[in-house]
């Protein structure tokens, strides 16, 4: 374990991009890239109007992390 595990996830929200990409939102929940896409296309996760499936608002993920969506 690093000293990074101990402050997952992360209370410091501004250090988050903010559009995510299915990947770096995978990587902050420490899931497969898989599982996101399809929270995505289940619309439990939902993407960003008007952008293909694989980017998501800081503000979403935030919000699934809250409600422990995933």
């Amino acid at each position: 374990m690093n000293d990074n595990d101990d402050n997952f996830p992360a209370t410091d929200w501004s250090t988050l991009p903010a559009v995510m990409t299915t990947e770096e939102v995978a990587a902050f929940f420490r899931v497969c890239s898989a599982t996101i896409t399809r929270r995505a296309r289940r619309g439990s996760l939902p993407s960003m109007d008007g952008l293909r499936v694989g980017r998501f608002s800081r503000e979403v993920v935030i919000a699934a992390m809250k409600k422990n969506k995933l």
